[in-house]
């Protein structure tokens, strides 16, 4: 992580379904992802978009974390960042924002970029959301609340933990279903998956 730039190396997975435990490893090389899944991803389809044409892309959970960590005043409401999750590719971009008392609201666009079907794009491309900071005593900036038009708000008292603050990901198929990793102290939760920086 520099600033408001996040170059992953590496990311895993695993999740529990019926029964069933499935994995993905995303490796990064020259910042463009190589993704293995166990057992191999049966329900692609022609559409979803191939790894080797995403770099410049991170995997969902650098993108949670880029949203939720804490950030000095001048990296916050300044974000524009790619995530891509084996199959889709979004873009999420944060700009401008507005104080009011101990608070800066930071507007949002999320996007779909890439793999989805043609049914996809045409209900809906870009949704606008909401970040919430609150400035604390020190000037860090930490999310306290997140909102879109598509869910319910959702809001966290600092500090933030897994307990206090679930987010919903507005993301992919893969990832609108899953939990986010929230932030304490500006260091990343570990959930179920491992994140290396480089």
């Amino acid at each position: 992580v520099r600033d408001n730039r996040y170059s992953p190396s590496q990311y895993a997975e695993q999740a529990v379904k019926k029964g069933k435990t499935k994995r993905a490893t995303f490796r990064y090389s020259n910042a463009t992802p190589q993704v293995i899944k166990d057992p191999p991803d049966k329900n692609r389809k022609s559409y979803h978009a191939d790894a080797k044409d995403q770099k410049g892309t991170v995997d969902p959970m650098t993108a949670a974390f880029a949203i939720l960590r804490d950030r000095p005043a001048e990296l916050a409401c300044d974000l524009d960042i790619s995530p891509f999750d084996g199959r889709e590719r979004t873009r999420i971009r944060m700009n401008g924002g507005k104080r009011s008392g101990d608070r800066l609201v930071c507007p949002g666009i999320y996007s779909r970029v890439d793999g989805f079907s043609e049914r996809d794009m045409a209900e809906k491309v870009h949704w606008p959301f909401t970040v919430i900071y609150t400035i604390l005593p020190d000037g860090t900036h930490r999310v306290t609340e997140e909102s879109h038009p598509a869910g319910p708000q959702v809001i966290c008292m600092p500090p933030s933990t897994l307990r206090a603050c679930p987010v919903m990901f507005l993301a992919s198929s893969d990832t609108r279903k899953t939990t986010a990793w929230p932030m304490s102290s500006g260091v990343c939760s570990r959930l179920r998956g491992q994140l290396l920086w480089m």
